[in-house]
């Protein structure tokens, strides 16, 4: 069926963790040009860290060394609609529709060593393969042809080195490839070049209740020029009132130089030019001709084929974007002793941004064969559709998510979330109302929020919620169950809607989302079985004929020792 993949898929994943520890224990938008430009230099680094940490291992003794392997079987069918509005959307776009095989076998291999030569100096090198992907296109890492993803990541995962200073550890400074989770995972939560400091003061013996964080970080894990001009700071500020409650100030700051920001105003331009069109056709109906190039019987008008081929992804706005986004709020978590825990987020986007847009080729080709390129009072339709200037932005994002344990085998989970949306952009100084991240991952449900596949996480780049950036809203309520003591049996069910109106549909329901777990623990908890199971309803948000997603997985772990 059209929009719709299968896969059926396998999975391994083994973790190596060697913790050399001899003091106090540690605390697309993509363009030719973003192509490896001096990969050859961050490999012989990567080299140089790892036979650094390897004399490290090998003049010190092991405390501890821990193997995960994980044997995953995961077969899906995941309609190209839903799987482009997941919300991590922009990352996942690249392994949409064809691109995902529909039979493959896949292995993940991380590796991490851990080193602490001093007590305050603490180093650990991190590698990553990534996905690797056979099937009967060949071998695909991350979804990507080749060993291509390899050549920009240099196959490092977290690797730092970091200091502790302070009797206590009171003060940390941590530099390399870093694994941020910003904004509570609303804004960022993926790899990231760059520098982080954290100074807790209730650290200290009768310290006062106040902690600092702070990053410095370039917003992408990959050896390219890609996101390497662009940088992002984020500044957190917390207070501990009493203990179990914390209350954080976040502040966070992204600094657009190469069109990060472009993929999502070039859409929202797109679909205000659509609305624009038809005021403007409609003002002048001698122009709504009959189009032949579209319509399966003849042609449609004007109007609507503009509507048509911006449905189809064939028709859309070029644009260049440079500026500065920002995210503030404040984050409140509270554990009640044991039996329930308690988080609410709220954050407001901010954004100034130059644009300069254009229409591209399939947009200008099709005024001209409708004939109405060229207007009686002088100009084109294309450059009255085509504004450029300054763009404001303005948006929010909220969520609460609670944690109750009304006995002791059993806990009720809930999450309500909202983010606004935004139906498009009209004039030179219009204010852009979705919600941007840079990368983010909030794991509440299986395939809506969990991206409906496994995504690369080195190279994140700027997305909204939903299509067509039409907000979010979205609850959902679970259950976990412990029978016995190694038996785990956990449901979840969310109802999404989107906040804006979308081109596919006037409705703005788009679906429910069913998941279910069960987890077993055996050999005294080295081995682990589990069964999940996910499926999707969809809306007619998404269209009247879009098929019901689902997603099931088998896999066993093994943890040794």
């Amino acid at each position: 069926m059209p929009g719709q993949n299968s896969s059926t898929l396998g999975a391994i994943q083994i973790t190596l963790v060697r913790d050399l520890n001899v003091g106090p224990a540690p605390r697309d938008y993509r363009r030719e040009s973003d192509l490896p430009l001096s990969s050859t230099k961050f490999m012989q680094f990567s080299l140089g860290a790892t036979i650094a940490l390897v004399f490290i291992a090998s003049a010190s003794s092991a405390s501890e060394i821990e193997i995960d392997a994980t044997q995953r079987f995961f077969s899906a069918s995941i309609p190209e609609a839903l799987q482009l509005s997941a919300v991590r959307s922009a990352v996942s776009a690249e392994v949409a529709g064809a691109s995902v095989p529909s039979i493959s076998y896949q292995l993940s291999l991380q590796l991490a060593i851990l080193g602490r030569p001093i007590d305050v100096l603490g180093l650990r090198l991190g590698l990553d393969t990534g996905l690797l992907d056979v099937s009967k296109d060949g071998l695909r890492i991350d979804f990507r042809e080749g060993t291509k993803a390899w050549g920009e990541t240099g196959a490092l995962g977290e690797t730092w080195a970091e200091l502790q200073l302070g009797a206590q550890g009171t003060v940390l400074l941590r530099a390399g490839k870093l694994r941020p989770r910003l904004g509570g995972g609303a804004v960022f939560d993926a790899y990231a070049f760059g520098v982080y400091a954290d100074v807790d003061l209730r650290l200290a013996p009768a310290g006062p209740p106040w902690f600092f964080r702070a990053h410095a970080v370039l917003p992408d894990g990959t050896f390219t020029a890609r996101a390497k001009t662009s940088p992002l700071f984020s500044v957190q500020v917390g207070y501990e009132p009493r203990r179990g409650l914390e209350l954080r100030l976040l502040g966070m700051l992204f600094v657009d130089q190469a069109d990060l920001t472009a993929p999502i105003f070039a859409d929202a331009y797109s679909r205000g030019v659509l609305e624009a069109a038809r005021t403007f056709l409609a003002e002048r109906p001698r122009l709504d001709v009959q189009v032949q190039r579209c319509g399966p019987a003849g042609g449609l008008p004007l109007s609507d084929c503009l509507t048509s081929l911006y449905n189809l992804g064939l028709l859309g706005f070029e644009l260049e974007s440079r500026g500065l986004l920002g995210w503030s709020g404040l984050e409140v978590e509270w554990n009640v002793g044991t039996r329930a825990r308690f988080r609410g987020l709220g954050l407001m986007g901010l954004g100034h941004i130059v644009v300069q847009t254009a229409p591209d080729g399939g947009f200008a080709a099709l005024l001209r064969d409708a004939g109405a390129n060229v207007l009686p009072e002088g100009g084109t339709l294309a450059q009255q559709l085509s504004p450029d200037g300054a763009l404001s932005v303005l948006a929010g994002f909220g969520l609460i998510e609670a944690e109750v344990w009304p006995l002791e085998e059993l806990a009720i989970e809930a999450f309500v979330l909202a983010e606004t949306g935004d139906s498009g952009l009209q004039g030179a100084s219009d204010t852009y109302n979705g919600f941007l991240s840079l990368a983010p991952l909030l794991p509440y449900t299986s395939l809506f929020f969990g991206g409906a596949v496994l995504t690369n996480l080195a190279t994140p780049v700027v997305v909204s919620a939903s299509p067509d950036g039409a907000g979010l809203f979205g609850a959902g309520l679970g259950l976990a169950w412990w029978p016995a003591d190694r038996l785990r049996l956990a449901g979840t069910a969310a109802v999404l809607n989107a906040l804006s109106r979308s081109e596919l549909s006037p409705n703005r329901y788009m679906g429910l989302e069913l998941d279910a777990r069960v987890s077993l623990w055996l050999l005294d908890a080295l081995l682990s079985v589990e069964a999940d199971a996910a499926i999707f309803l969809p809306g007619p948000f998404f269209g009247p004929e879009t098929p019901t997603a689902y997603q099931a997985i088998l896999s066993t772990s093994l943890r040794f020792p």
